[in-house]
């Protein structure tokens, strides 16, 4: 009796090593083959084209104040990058001429440290005004030695300035918070926003502030409250607090923009937005209005609010 029950549990035994074995030789024969296919596979040998050098405008102009300029070249992703190369990349022999149509003036070059770079072309004659065209055309020989100078244009407008019905502080902690404001969208036209702080006491100029660009496209002819984070002056910074601190006396600055300068600064903040995760940027060329070049030149119809974070 006890032998045939011994011969009863030895059987299902034999049975699962004859399963395991099975599944050892599949799994092995897989592995194989992945390695053969890894070894097998040819040496790739990547050759890093060339970047074309381009002119990069940062330029803007305001209701009530004059055109600032920055201009830079670009360069490769894997170009080295010291302080040698870095002055190389400041176009500081350009001549830039600001025109509204009925009178013009060349732009002078400044050292000015609210800025990275330190060098802003700027003007001192032609104030900007909401309603206006501006043209801006910059003059650059690109290509150092050969003697061909290259011309850029671009072309903007200062929409009317917005006007806000109420902005706040709200507090999402005991030590920090975000501003808060309501704005009554005009129903007779398209329109498109962009904010700015400068925290007074920290910041030495206006920053943009977190996803700073907006449209009417979801709250056209509609009371609105919007949403805004402190932005960072520099990108290279972690992004570590993008609340205000209780405390803080805030100068906010809402402007308006011309559609093909929302087109630049929304595709700007979705790559800003999107540069910590290599899956989510979508590789699509940033909007500009520069012909011959890239960035932008925008006009802003501002209206600047005073809020203290309490």
């Amino acid at each position: 009796m006890s032998i045939e029950m011994s011969i009863q549990e030895i059987k299902p035994l034999d049975k699962l090593r004859s399963v395991l074995k099975t599944s050892f030789i599949k799994s092995m024969t897989i592995a194989m083959c992945c390695l053969t296919c890894i070894a097998c596979e040819p040496e790739m040998d990547y050759e890093l084209t060339s970047v074309k050098k381009q002119l990069v405008v940062d330029g803007w102009i305001e209701n009530n104040n004059y055109a600032q300029v920055v201009l830079t070249y670009n360069t490769g992703y894997f170009s080295n990058l010291d302080s040698a190369s870095f002055r190389g990349l400041v176009a500081s022999r350009a001549k830039v001429i600001l025109s509204d149509g009925t009178q013009s003036e060349i732009l002078t070059l400044t050292k000015d440290t609210n800025y990275f770079p330190p060098y802003v072309y700027k003007g001192n004659e032609i104030l900007g005004q909401p309603g206006k065209t501006y043209t801006l055309i910059i003059i650059d020989e690109i290509n150092t030695g050969t003697r061909e100078m290259d011309t850029i244009v671009a072309i903007t407008t200062i929409p009317q300035p917005v006007k806000l019905d109420s902005v706040w502080f709200s507090e999402t902690s005991d030590s920090s918070g975000i501003i808060k404001g309501i704005i009554f969208d005009n129903p007779d036209e398209k329109n498109y926003y962009r904010t700015f702080s400068k925290i007074k006491g920290k910041d030495k100029r206006f920053i943009p502030t977190y996803i700073a660009s907006f449209e009417d496209k979801y709250f056209n002819g509609q009371k609105f409250t919007f949403h805004l984070n402190k932005g960072l002056d520099s990108y290279i910074k972690p992004l570590y607090n993008i609340e205000f601190n209780k405390g803080d006396t805030i100068n906010l600055k809402i402007a308006s923009i011309d559609r093909i300068s929302f087109l630049f600064w929304s595709s700007y903040d979705q790559e800003i937005f999107n540069s910590g995760n290599p899956f989510a940027s979508n590789f699509d060329r940033v909007n500009s209005n520069i012909h011959g070049g890239l960035g932008i030149w925008c006009g802003y119809g501002a209206t600047t609010y005073l809020v203290v974070a309490k």
